[in-house]
């Protein structure tokens, strides 16, 4: 007897601490790993996937085997990310948890459960639908460095300004948000 098909999550995530809000809209397998579902974000938030991600979920953070040692040790309940299914720890919709990607900048995500649906035959998932403005440059010093950041950006005046627009590619527009280069992005990821 087959397995059913995992359904699909459509989730919309939000960087917060960021004004005007960025965010991204995702359809997700219900059968990912936590794992996976990091690198997904990553990818559709537009982050390199060079640093740590954890999952905080119903007070259990979910992220690297050696994270959760070091969490473990500090008596925060912790667990692998890449041994739970997301479909395994979450099941409905309006449901809410977190994601934080790096740790030394600590960029937070809100993540919202949209819905949970059935797949639609022959779409390959995961896919991005939709999303406003661009992800934030690396290593750039969390919400804090990117609004000095776009300050020196935006401003000729700045004494930081050749190195703010040397930081970034030549087209990079913190304003826009490229739909089509992250849907090929995740379509990369297999």
């Amino acid at each position: 007897m087959s397995q059913p098909e995992p359904s699909i999550y459509r989730l919309k995530i939000r960087l917060l601490q960021i004004e005007p809000p960025i965010w991204r809209r995702l359809e997700v397998s219900g059968g990912v790993d936590l794992e996976q579902l990091g690198s997904i974000i990553q990818t559709a938030m537009g982050w390199s996937g060079e640093h740590l991600g954890a999952f905080s979920i119903g007070g259990i953070e979910f992220t690297d085997p050696e994270t959760v040692a070091e969490l473990r040790e500090d008596e925060i309940e912790a667990e692998v990310a890449e041994d739970f299914r997301l479909d395994a720890v979450l099941g409905r919709a309006g449901q809410r948890f977190q994601y934080d990607y790096d740790f030394a900048d600590e960029w937070e995500h809100r993540i919202e459960i949209e819905a949970i649906e059935p797949a639609e035959p022959g779409q390959r998932y995961p896919r991005c639908l939709a999303g406003e403005r661009a992800c934030p440059p690396e290593d750039i010093g969390g919400p804090e460095g990117y609004e000095a950041f776009l300050e020196a950006w935006r401003d000729p005046g700045q004494p930081d300004h050749r190195d703010a627009r040397a930081y970034v590619a030549a087209d990079y527009d913190p304003d826009r948000f490229d739909l089509a280069a992250a849907v090929q992005a995740l379509a990369a990821l297999g």
